[in-house]
């Protein structure tokens, strides 16, 4: 093999391998870039909404005494019923009224309206809660124990 002069060219094949070197680069960097901007608003309702649904069946579990949610398009709210009377949820988080992100709409496929009701026991009916925004749709199941936060539209 003879050696190279110091003042050649590249040959072809080094320059395949620094254009393959950018463009990895260029593709890893417009990945990340998109998952930036991405709007994850919506789903950043849905798995709140999921874990405080999760936090009042737990309450209701505990404590022995029925809570209810109170929602409306764009903002939902636990309380309890002590002595014959809806008051405020035990867990503070659960007693503020959780104001939605803009632009995310809160709805019940199946046209219910009115408070949720959550049993003590955990029986109930299971109910399917929609949030629709510039992100997408969530939905959020909950069985009377277990609430999850699912991606797109779940069955009522």
């Amino acid at each position: 093999m003879t050696a190279r002069a110091p003042d050649a060219a590249l040959t072809l094949v080094e320059m395949l391998v620094v254009l393959l070197v950018i463009g990895v680069a260029s593709g890893a960097a417009v990945m990340g870039t998109s998952a930036l901007t991405r709007d994850t608003r919506v789903r950043d309702e849905a798995a709140a909404l999921a874990a405080r649904l999760q936090a009042a069946a737990d309450e209701a579990l505990t404590g022995g005494q029925p809570l209810r949610m109170e929602w409306s398009a764009s903002s939902y709210g636990f309380r309890r019923l002590a002595e014959g009377e809806w008051g405020a949820a035990g867990d503070a988080r659960l007693a503020a009224v959780r104001n939605l992100a803009a632009e995310v709409a809160l709805t019940r496929p199946d046209g219910i309206a009115g408070p949720l009701a959550i049993a003590p026991d955990g029986m109930g009916p299971a109910v399917v809660l929609r949030l629709d925004g510039p992100g997408g749709t969530w939905t959020v199941a909950f069985d009377g124990l277990r609430a999850r936060a699912l991606q797109g539209q779940a069955a009522p």
